[in-house]
């Protein structure tokens, strides 16, 4: 048994712009833990992301002095308001590590997981749903996933 822990974020999860090698790794981690998740499947290996949430960072730290010309204004807003805060921004994401290291995780693989929006608590009782499904990895939305009838063949 095993389980490795990836630290992805966020940026996996949407565009970034002005952090366009930023969010292209971070979704590749996220694709690559979903494959080797997919391989050790026959093993007690689980494969995971997490998404920690903004944190005290040296990249955030880099974004709040560039300001909204040099970063955007979304994401030096995000990286000020995180500054301006007093409060521990690493917390939700090792409680989240501690789970998926525990035994009570020992389902749950192939996941991008939010440390600070997702519910990952209650997934053991969602087994079955959670392995069957793509609920929480990255996919391609098509129009037949959004009850449109022209955009697929």
């Amino acid at each position: 048994a095993g389980r490795i822990i990836n630290i992805s974020g966020g940026g996996a999860t949407k565009a970034r712009p002005f952090f366009s090698a930023y969010a292209t790794a971070k979704t590749a981690l996220v694709r690559f833990s979903e494959t080797l998740a997919l391989e050790l499947s026959q093993s007690a290996i689980t494969v995971n992301c997490v998404a920690p949430g903004p944190m005290k960072t040296a990249l955030l730290k880099q974004i709040n002095q560039l300001g909204p010309q040099g970063a955007g204004e979304e994401e030096a807003e995000l990286a000020k308001k995180i500054f301006s805060q007093n409060e521990d921004s690493i917390g939700p994401a090792a409680e989240l590590c501690l789970f998926l290291a525990s035994n009570e995780s020992r389902a749950i693989t192939g996941k991008l997981i939010s440390a600070l929006w997702d519910n990952y608590l209650k997934w053991p009782e969602h087994e079955s749903e959670l392995r069957s499904s793509d609920l929480y990895s990255l996919r391609r939305v098509t129009g037949h996933d959004r009850g449109l009838n022209w955009g697929d063949k």
